[in-house]
């Protein structure tokens, strides 16, 4: 056990039980930043980063950090593209084609809100490149639950996915998640006249 987490467990106390449970979480309003999508894609980024960190130097000792790992970057990247696609809804009525976690659907919505608003297609070579980085963590799960179950929601048990390479997945990682917050700081920057397409 590590030295941050042993400051958790002598907290327990097996023996003496408390007399009541304490609060341990609180609700709160909605309240601006911390209720938008944006601020969940970057709470999430983060949260993929320092694990990330912790997972790499415990590789292989603790190899089963490299689930939630893959789980947060992927929820991650879903959450910024989604982020992107909200922020592009404040000027075009279309609605996009659903919101789901299908992670290539988001991208082709991305793409065509960013097309129709820069009259120009997004087929760029860096766009390309995200667009294929996009591509592996759809085939390691298309929608949202081979990295959250080990079987699918008929019971069939999903092939086991290893990390190869962290390097590699935060590389990807940061690659399609500043791809979709670029998008959106270009399109803000251009809403405030700070740009033009």
């Amino acid at each position: 056990m590590t030295d941050e987490l042993s400051q958790f467990y002598d907290l327990i106390e097996i023996d003496r039980l408390p007399s009541r449970v304490r609060r341990f979480v609180q609700q709160e309003p909605p309240n601006g930043l911390e209720s938008t999508l944006c601020y969940y894609a970057h709470a999430y980024a983060n949260g993929f980063e320092v694990l990330l960190a912790e997972a790499k130097k415990r590789w292989p000792r603790q190899d089963y950090l490299q689930i939630p790992v893959l789980y947060l970057a992927r929820h991650s990247i879903e959450l910024n593209l989604k982020a992107a696609i909200e922020q592009f809804r404040t000027n075009d009525p279309t609605p996009p084609q659903k919101m789901e976690h299908n992670l290539m659907a988001l991208w082709r919505d991305l793409c065509d809100y960013g097309a129709r608003w820069s009259g120009e297609p997004f087929d760029d070579e860096y766009t390309a490149h995200c667009e294929k980085l996009l591509v592996r963590f759809h085939e390691i799960d298309k929608d949202g639950q081979r990295l959250r179950y080990p079987f699918s929601k008929q019971n069939k048990l999903f092939d086991i996915t290893r990390v190869s390479d962290f390097d590699e997945v935060f590389l990807a990682h940061w690659h399609v998640t500043n791809y979709a917050g670029s998008t959106v700081t270009m399109h803000h920057e251009a809403e405030q006249g700070f740009g033009s397409v």
